[in-house]
């Protein structure tokens, strides 16, 4: 789940280098010295306070099905009646924890300088009835609710730029697929579906608890008017329980109406409105294969911006950027947005990205365009390459207690030879799975490996499927032993640099918890940490299930893209006077 403490801790404010016309779409960045702004002209365009204070006020409203809504609108002190300002919006649960001292500072960083900042409740959250809806229908309309309501103020201009981190970052998602005209939107570490931070392809996560912890949310003070009274906020308790509680409760894991309806990436807008998603390849709270999601479900030609690497949850650390720090980023973003800055935005790339080495790289496209992408093939005694063989298969024990990194005895390995020159390993792989278990049903673990010539390997990417979803996703239903089906696993997106002479190995497996990575035996953060991610629960069939790996011609086999690196395009670029 979102780590709540993270939002208590947000500091001043953020932006990117990606492309974007300020009243219309984004120019294509060409990359060409002459177009670009160097990093000292553009930080001397951002903006500085206009204002020496903030007036707050709290409104009602009601949904479009009679619920109260509650927003707070914070606007400049001493704003002329007639003047009309831009709203920087953010949907969030978190009103209570933003109001320490300090709280708003993120967004009022931005009203001190001429916009309004406007904080929603989200339903069942703050001083809006309800329970919370997690992204779904409900969510999307009170945005467009939140937002004519924006727009029919006198001190509006009807500019709406939306802002988020973790779950508020989901509110700018929803905002961004549901808000017409909307001006644009920045997501940082943003859910898109709640369904994949509980479970993956079925396979639910060992230590979500995003049920018990947002009925907590929903309970936190401010409390709507209407549950002002002990005896209502049983009564409360007891609605928002059934429906936040236990829906996240269970084992099994198939994709029902319900998390389709929160499924974010289901519900992407027709009208262009440019849109800014940041992700850390290691984020334990919220994973980067959300923003994954939200990326691909949109246009190629759409105007999608990203900033990925290698930092945990919250805005992206910028370590080793020209731009020192993404405050100066967001900044930038909100100028242009908010203010119509002219300062060189739309002459910038649509992706920034840092890789394993803390070299960045940018580009037009996710993975990169410099990317080919490779398909290895499953083989005979443990070899992954390109070319399938005969048919064959590679079995193994889903043994009790599988140690995660290395899965003596109970996995299948399959290992490239050394490659011939280094490999920018981007994107989110995918492993397509043939496979057969001597049960009726078995957990799938797939992990991608950059391994060393020592023998020592390094994770370059992993995902899960439980075996119930072999038909669709939306389905569980068992398989019968022995019998061969097909699942394709979704790994999470990384940037991994796999130097000459290293192998790359794929390790499928059944069992994955951060519980059994003991003795240090965790993953390369790429920035001098230990990187030990959400595992899953096992199988209800661990310690009994003999499972079987496909290899051969129609058989298992990952597909990656991967880019030589040196022929990349390196952030920043040379840039103009």
């Amino acid at each position: 789940m979102p780590n709540l403490w993270i939002m208590w801790k947000r500091s001043i404010a953020l932006g990117f280098i990606g492309a974007l016309l300020v009243a219309g779409l984004p120019a294509q960045a060409t990359h060409t010295s002459s177009k670009r702004w160097s990093t000292e002209r553009w930080k001397r365009t951002l903006s500085q306070p206009k204002y020496s204070g903030v007036v707050r006020s709290t409104h009602y409203l009601e949904a479009k099905d009679g619920t109260q809504l509650s927003l707070t609108v914070h606007l400049p002190d001493g704003l002329p009646e007639s003047e009309k300002v831009p709203t920087l919006m953010q949907m969030t649960p978190y009103r209570p924890l933003d109001q320490i001292p300090g709280g708003y500072a993120d967004y009022e960083f931005f009203v001190l300088r001429g916009a309004a900042y406007v904080e929603a409740d989200e339903r069942g959250t703050g001083g809006s009835d309800g329970c919370l809806d997690f992204g779904g229908s409900a969510d999307r309309s009170d945005a467009k609710v939140f937002a004519r309501w924006i727009r029919s103020q006198p001190w509006s201009d009807g500019r709406i730029v939306t802002d988020g981190v973790s779950h508020p970052g989901m509110g700018s998602v929803v905002a961004h697929a549901a808000i017409p005209g909307l001006t644009g939107a920045l997501a940082h570490a943003p859910v898109v579906s709640y369904y994949q931070d509980e479970w993956l392809q079925g396979a639910k996560f060992e230590d979500q608890f995003n049920g018990p912890a947002y009925q907590v949310i929903e309970l936190a003070p401010p409390l709507p008017p209407s549950f002002a009274q002990p005896e209502a906020v049983t009564s409360q308790a007891a609605t928002c329980t059934g429906e936040t509680t236990t829906d996240y409760s269970t084992y099994d894991g198939p994709f029902t109406d319900l998390w389709a309806d929160r499924d974010l990436s289901r519900f992407t807008p027709k009208d262009r409105k440019p849109i800014l998603l940041t992700h850390g390849f290691v984020d334990l709270n919220v994973h980067p294969d959300h923003s994954q999601l939200y990326w691909d479900a949109l246009p190629d030609n759409y105007p999608k911006y990203a900033i990925f690497g290698w930092w945990y949850h919250g805005y992206p650390d910028m370590k080793g950027h020209a731009a020192t720090s993404f405050d100066f980023i967001r900044h930038r973003w909100m100028d242009a947005l908010l203010f119509k800055t002219e300062n060189g935005l739309r002459n910038e790339p649509r992706v920034l990205v840092e890789d394993s080495l803390g070299v960045w790289h940018e580009g037009h496209d996710w993975p990169l365009e410099q990317s080919r992408t490779e398909r290895l093939f499953t083989g005979d005694e443990g070899k992954l390459g390109g070319a399938p063989g005969k048919s064959g298969g590679a079995s193994y024990v889903d043994a009790l207690g599988a140690q995660r990194g290395s899965w003596d005895n109970a996995s299948a390995v399959f290992e490239t030879d050394p490659v011939s020159q280094d490999m920018l390993v981007n994107g989110a792989p995918d492993v397509f799975l043939k496979g057969s278990s001597s049960e009726n049903s078995t957990k799938w673990v797939a992990y991608l490996m950059d391994v060393a010539p020592d023998g020592s390997w390094e994770r370059i990417s992993h995902g899960y499927a439980d075996s119930h979803t072999w038909k669709d996703r939306s389905r569980w239903d068992d398989i019968e032993p022995g019998k061969a089906y097909r699942w394709k696993i979704d790994l999470m997106p990384t940037a991994v640099v796999v130097k000459k002479g290293h192998k790359i190995a794929l390790v499928i497996a059944s069992q994955d918890s951060r519980q059994t990575s003991i003795d240090d035996n965790c993953f390369d953060d790429h920035r001098g940490g230990c990187y030990n991610p959400s595992g899953i629960l096992p199988a209800l069939t661990v310690g009994r299930a003999e499972n079987t790996v496909h290899t051969g011609k129609g058989g298992t086999y990952v597909r990656f893209d991967w880019a030589n690196p040196k022929k990349t395009v390196k952030a920043p670029t040379p840039a103009g006077p």
